[in-house]
């Protein structure tokens, strides 16, 4: 049955027959455009932080809500429970559903966070979690701290409080947590709102304040968590006057009603997310922006056949004049409430990953790719140089431009360390090109790293050029060739200061001309479909035949062999890869292949086999597995350390011996240690100096050594 209103309760919406423990989809629906303490609102702060209104974030959700009532549809799985806040500007009252009325509660944070812990209270624990799924749908203002994404209720920056209370928000983190956490199977996020690093929180190393409750151990986590977000770490997210819905809320809700739609009746989630990434990009387009401004994110851990929501199959086909009484499906193209299901004419089969998506598109630039390759246009230098000769004079100059940019390379601010903060041979690393636009505000550079069993660091270290003091980011290499990466930075003024320094720096693995190795190039070609085409297209094209022979070709590129495996499981198909992930864990000494090694047994687990691999007791596979990471330090990719810490997480959560706990325990300590210096974006984990993270003791920003030993 439809959701009704529950009239002792503003904002919840019940299926009429819930009782406590019913399974089904348990919803949480959050939209926030006026925003009475933030510019241009009722009740001004002192200091809004050009925090301003919205125009579209109430709408969206309204409308969202709309759908979950009347067009959600998967068998065995209804909407049984909603809880619905709003704060809607003077120009989208009018817009909202009449069916809402005002039946929706104000998401100021006090209640926005009752309503979180009523919702995560209500999702059933028990048997019944299994046949349950939570799901949370956010549009508003958001910010980052460090690598925290935070989303804002409407009373933001209250003056009541005095000095601003920055901590009264909700952390996007913990909400995954707790969904990692949950026995429910399945648990879906949409979180529509900006990401860009919001300095009075970050510059004290501070988040939100927790909100939802620690989940019992002693249960198997769900199936399949995923989240969708509107926007990349340190972006914004965009909507504009005029338009009932945001850019993200209207690809969203347009692939839902069915866009794109094809034979299989299902919109499974990285589906989703392929026809959302690209439809943001054609609409900023249309609205005479860049699509380089606001790229989609998805996260999925767990199984990747994870169906956001179905469609009734049209009618069957019935002989000329056979009287069925059939009506035509929906105008809209869903198919949906109006229309009573029929038998179709026959069994329709599931439609395979491959056939999904097309095979031709791994060659294409897409406007996103060219977008932002058109940012870098101003200034290109190919001229190769030794990291040393940037201090002969004018060089630094000639490739980087101002001296805002060009400056800690002149000086020696960006050096090669070894694990053991021993300074490395510069020239180890070889520039090939530099790209910059024309202020210097972005500046790319390509280098490769020589050969070597060893990873080395590099570290961006000069105050004068660096917003949080010195950045650290670690640089697997290959045994026997060259490994090419891409290092962009982001320098530009923050809050009061005289000169630009550098805010961002995104590390991640370069095109593969010049190394010498085929794999390099392959793996380049898959990152850029998966990044501004399709994602599942490159999974598709994902070959572990191919990635595993990178590594068995004379060792020659286990780098790209892991970056690969990565992208794999990133998309929930680590599995194709059978046993493979064990080589890497036993041939080379990183963090990396051990982490991939126990996810592969965890997914295996997942898909029903009781003994994965041969393996007699699985769950201390992947203990003794993660505690490489005490030995071998670190994972280098953020992929492997997200991983790890979602392992670790549920893992702790399992009935294990005293030995098996502790050593989680202790892994858990150094992956949170890491966690808190991190900064978000590229595929390399980056550390900052400052702010220095409360679990480490001390004052003052961390050296270069600290950072190395978090790492380590």
């Amino acid at each position: 049955m439809a959701l009704e209103k529950v009239d002792n309760t503003i904002g919840l919406w019940r299926d009429p027959a819930w009782t406590f423990g019913m399974p089904g989809v348990y919803a949480i629906v959050t939209g926030i455009s006026k925003y009475p303490h933030l510019k241009n609102g009722g009740a001004v702060a002192p200091n809004t932080f050009d925090l301003g209104q919205l125009v579209s974030s109430a709408t969206t959700a309204a409308d969202f809500f709309a759908w979950l009532r009347r067009g959600f549809l998967r068998k065995d799985l209804p909407v049984v429970w909603c809880y619905l806040l709003l704060s809607p500007g003077e120009d989208e009252l009018p817009l909202l559903d009449p069916a809402i009325g005002t039946h929706y509660a104000t998401p100021d944070n006090a209640t926005l966070q009752r309503a979180m812990q009523m919702w995560a209270g209500n999702v059933p624990a028990g048997a019944k979690a299994r046949d349950s799924r939570t799901l949370f749908f956010f549009s508003g203002h958001g910010v980052q701290s460090n690598a925290v994404p935070l989303i804002l209720p409407s009373d933001y920056l209250d003056p009541a409080f005095g000095a601003p209370m920055f901590e009264n928000c909700v952390s996007v983190d913990e909400l995954r947590a707790w969904a990692e956490t949950h026995p429910a199977t399945e648990h879906i996020a949409l979180i529509d709102a900006c990401r860009n690093e919001f300095s009075p929180l970050a510059s004290k190393g501070a988040t939100a304040k927790t909100v939802l409750p620690r989940n019992a151990p002693g249960h198997s986590g769900p199936r399949s968590t995923v989240a969708l977000y509107s926007t990349l770490p340190t972006a914004q997210s965009y909507q504009v006057p005029g338009e009932r819905q945001t850019f993200f809320g209207r690809a969203v809700m347009e692939r839902l009603a069915g866009a794109a739609r094809d034979e299989s009746l299902a919109v499974q989630f990285l589906e989703l997310f392929s026809y959302v990434r690209p439809r943001i990009h054609e609409l900023i387009r249309l609205a005479g922006g860049s699509p380089a401004q606001q790229t989609a994110q998805q996260r999925l851990y767990g199984d990747d056949d994870f169906v956001v929501t179905e469609f009734l199959p049209p009618p069957a086909v019935e002989p000329a004049g056979d009287d069925s009484g059939v009506g035509p499906e929906d105008g809209n193209g869903t198919g949906l409430e109006s229309m009573q299901p029929t038998k179709p004419a026959a069994v329709r089969r599931r439609i395979s990953l491959s056939e999904r998506v097309g095979s031709d598109r791994s060659t294409r630039l897409t406007a996103a790719e060219a977008a932002s390759e058109s940012l870098f246009d101003a200034a290109r230098v190919d001229t190769p140089i030794r990291l040393s000769d940037l201090a002969l004079p004018g060089e630094a100059y000639r490739r980087f431009g101002h001296e805002y940019a060009s400056e800690i390379w002149r000086k020696g601010g960006v050096t090669l360390y070894t694990a053991d903060a021993q300074p490395a041979d510069p020239d180890r690393l070889k520039i090939r090109a530099v790209e910059r636009d024309a202020l210097s505000s972005l500046v790319r550079v390509d280098f490769l790293l020589a050969p070597g069993d060893e990873a080395l660091f590099l570290a961006l270290d000069d105050p004068d050029s660096v917003q949080r003091q010195r950045l650290v980011m670690p640089l697997p290499r290959d045994p026997h060739s060259d490994v090419p990466y891409r290092l962009t930075l982001t320098i530009l003024k923050s809050d009061n200061e005289a000169q630009p320094r550098i805010q961002k720096a995104d590390l991640r693995l370069g095109p593969g001309t010049g190394t010498g190795s085929p794999y390099y190039d392959y793996l380049w070609d898959l990152t850029q479909q998966s990044e501004f085409g399709s994602l599942l297209e490159a999974a598709r094209r994902a070959d572990p035949a191919m990635l595993m022979d990178a590594i068995h070709h004379k060792l020659q590129a286990p780098v790209a062999a892991t970056m690969g495996f990565l992208l794999l499981a990133s998309v929930g198909q680590l599995h194709r890869g059978r046993d493979w992930a064990r080589n890497l864990m036993n041939w080379f000494p990183r963090a990396d292949g051990a982490v991939l090694w126990a996810e592969s047994v965890r997914a295996a687990l997942a898909r029903g086999s009781t003994n994965p691999f041969g393996i007699a007791d699985p769950r201390d596979e992947m203990v003794k597995a993660l505690r490489l990471l005490l030995i071998r330090g670190l994972p280098s990719s953020t992929a492997a350390f997200d991983l790890a810490q979602v392992l670790v997480r549920q893992l702790q959560r399992d009935e294990l011996t005293e030995t098996q706990r502790q050593t989680l325990n202790a892994v858990s300590v150094r992956l949170k240690n890491a966690y808190a210096a991190s900064m978000p974006g590229g595929q390399f984990l980056t550390l900052a100096a400052t702010p220095r993270p409360a679990s480490l003791g001390g004052s003052g920003p961390l050296s270069i050594r600290e950072l190395l030993r978090l790492f380590a």
